[in-house]
């Protein structure tokens, strides 16, 4: 095989495998950021849930991680 085809050959696999790791990273974060956001509805589901059962705001608070602003803004 002459060398410009080598090197034609190679620079062209690189491109490729750069494409690919780069498709696999942003494919990582979009199913990361995607389970975050689940999570973060899943909390405020449950605490919406436990404030219409009238249980008082430091009790949501300790049962879900929310803060006392983020609870308060699901009362309203």
């Amino acid at each position: 095989m002459p060398i410009e085809t080598r090197e034609f050959y190679d620079h062209n696999m690189r491109t490729e495998l750069d494409i690919i790791a780069q498709t696999d990273y942003a494919v990582r974060q979009g199913e990361a950021r995607g389970e975050a956001r689940g999570k973060a509805e899943g909390k405020a589901e449950v605490a919406k849930a436990m404030l219409k059962n009238g249980l008082p705001v430091e009790m949501v608070m300790s049962c879900t991680g929310l803060s006392k602003k983020e609870v308060e803004a699901l009362k309203n």
